[in-house]
């Protein structure tokens, strides 16, 4: 069945996003993924609609990058979402992940419309990859 494999596909997708963005972080700032910790943030309208991760580096504690992880089907914050989202993220080597309690909102950014990221606070924020060598930033979408 088609809904059945799309289903499959859209949950894999997840935790690939996370995978992916661990290996890129640690490639780009030349780190482990000890060198990171994971925001976990429940992110609602008039209901919860998803997760968003925030990556940050344990040096800085900036949002250097983010990742969605969208309700599928059922899920709700009665299922077991959170804990998949943090053995994904220990699966990818990231063992410092803070899951915020509180409920925060879907904001965007009001220039380029890309999704903000909780900080460790709770703080909704925007990703700031940090400066390189030649002292140019980057915003990470």
């Amino acid at each position: 069945d088609f809904a059945v494999l799309k289903k499959d596909a859209d949950k894999s997708a997840r935790k690939f996003a996370i995978t992916a963005s661990v290996s890129y972080l640690t490639t780009a700032l030349s780190t482990s993924p000890n060198g990171l910790t994971a925001v976990i943030g429940a992110c609602y309208n008039r209901q919860l609609e998803e997760y968003r991760i925030s990556f940050l580096s344990i040096s800085s504690l900036e949002v250097i990058h983010g990742v969605i992880w969208p309700l599928l089907g059922a899920e709700d914050e009665m299922t077991e979402i959170i804990e998949e989202i943090e053995i994904s993220l220990k699966d990818s080597g990231i063992d410092k992940v803070k899951v915020l309690s509180q409920r925060l909102p879907m904001e965007y950014c009001e220039e380029c419309g890309s999704p903000l990221y909780p900080n460790i606070d709770g703080e909704m924020t925007h990703t700031e990859f940090p400066d390189d060598e030649e002292g140019s930033s980057h915003n990470v979408h």
